[in-house]
């Protein structure tokens, strides 16, 4: 969880500092603004990953896991549903493929702190 928390960080703080540099990797042009805007998904994951990392407590590890399932799960789907309609994305792009890659890696994160935490309510509830 240390890596990720720095990985997901180390984004959200480029997004915010460093707007025109960091938004590359969106499969859609945004400005500077919201660049910024977006960065605090990734400032605010990263918070939350590095907190349940120090104290880990079985309900803060459900919450986290359950949003970023779906912070992943849900963006791509977004995406795949507006481009559906719009067919604005290039979907062999790299910055797209990075995007992709990072929400679903997001998503899957998030499967397994959700696990870990099926895996405390069992073990609860068979002491």
């Amino acid at each position: 969880m240390p890596v990720e928390s720095a990985i997901v960080g180390l984004y959200g703080v480029g997004l915010l500092l460093f707007p025109l540099t960091f938004r590359g990797i969106w499969p859609w042009p945004i400005d500077a603004f919201h660049a910024q805007v977006y960065s605090a998904i990734f400032l605010a994951g990263a918070g939350g990953i590095y907190l349940v990392w120090r104290s880990a407590p079985r309900e803060e590890l459900l919450v986290l896991g359950l949003a970023q399932f779906l912070v992943g799960l849900l963006a791509i789907l977004g995406v795949v549903m507006t481009d559906a309609a719009v067919h604005r994305i290039d979907w062999t792009a790299i910055g797209t493929l990075c995007w992709l890659t990072l929400f679903g890696w997001i998503g899957i994160s998030g499967v397994f702190k959700l696990y870990a935490a099926s895996r405390y309510f069992s073990s609860q509830s068979a002491s």
